[in-house]
């Protein structure tokens, strides 16, 4: 392996966990990212193994997020990811329920 790609693989495992690091309204930099429309970014931090269920402030998930803001792109991401559309925020409310509001 080159130290090109050590380096490569050391960035990789500190972003991975620091992707996991909260915040303002518990968000980490994989919500933030999904809140601001970032598709290649959240792919990114997917295929490092941040946790795509991840729950912040009331339950919500990513998915939940994504519905919010209708970023159809986003929630395809999401879901090739893995989200979990089932997932009930803490109002009872599914991804589903959030779109048809």
């Amino acid at each position: 392996m080159t130290k090109s790609m050590q380096r490569n693989k050391t960035r990789d495992i500190i972003i991975a966990r620091m992707a996991n690091t909260r915040h303002r309204r518990r968000f980490t930099p994989f919500h933030c990212a999904v809140n601001s429309g970032h598709v290649h970014v959240v792919e990114w931090l997917l295929q490092l193994g941040v946790p795509v269920n991840a729950v912040v402030a009331r339950g919500t998930q990513a998915l939940h997020l994504v519905c919010v803001s209708g970023d159809t792109d986003m929630a395809l991401a999401l879901l090739a990811g893995g989200a979990e559309v089932g997932a009930r925020d803490g109002a009872g409310m599914t991804a589903l329920h959030i779109c048809c509001e």
